[in-house]
């Protein structure tokens, strides 16, 4: 099995106004089309698949994460 790590970086931002938020969510929004590109980039190269719809827990069981 292969190691792997997992990186958060936070990055405060002072928000006074509405537009101030409205800007930052605008690019935030943008960027993360780039993270899923490289996802998918990721992804073409490897057998592994992502689902395309989160997987729905079975009928009548215990709950997935409990």
């Amino acid at each position: 099995r292969e190691k792997t790590n997992l990186y958060i970086f936070l990055t405060p931002h002072i928000v006074r106004t509405q537009k101030d938020a409205g800007k930052l969510y605008v690019e935030k929004r943008g960027s993360m089309g780039e993270v899923v590109e490289g996802i998918i980039k990721l992804n073409e190269r490897s057998s592994d698949r992502y689902p395309s719809e989160p997987r729905k827990p079975a009928t009548g069981g215990a709950p997935v994460n409990p």
